[in-house]
């Protein structure tokens, strides 16, 4: 049976772990898991790593993030992803869909780039 629980490193590297409890810290820590997360007026778009697979049919990769948006006419859709590189492009997508602007962020904490959006 494929591993179902996961978690990322320090440089966004997938690794699997056991059991959920191995995942624990990244619940506990949002900042672990998001990808982005972009407000465009009332919309929002968050992109997380989800820490389960959610690849159902167990055939290719582990689905382990989501896009979703909340507001606006797209509210409620959901997009997954694979690995930390489409999760990042596919939000960066949906921020030009719905008008925003993608402005990039060091975050020094998690040596990587957060999107974010400045009205």
């Amino acid at each position: 049976m494929p591993n179902k629980f996961y978690k990322l490193d320090e440089s966004q590297n997938i690794i699997p772990v056991n059991t959920i409890n191995d995942v624990a810290d990244m619940f506990d820590d949002f900042k672990k898991r998001k990808v982005g997360h972009t407000c465009i007026g009332d919309i929002e778009i968050s992109t997380v790593f989800l820490c389960i697979d959610h690849n159902y049919t167990n055939n290719g990769p582990p689905v382990l993030f989501e896009t979703m948006v909340f507001g606006g006419e797209f509210d409620g859709e959901c997009r997954r992803y694979s690995s930390w590189d489409e999760a990042l492009s596919g939000h960066e997508k949906w921020v030009k869909k719905l008008g925003g602007e993608i402005k990039e962020k060091k975050s020094e904490k998690f040596n990587r780039f957060d999107i974010i959006d400045i009205d």
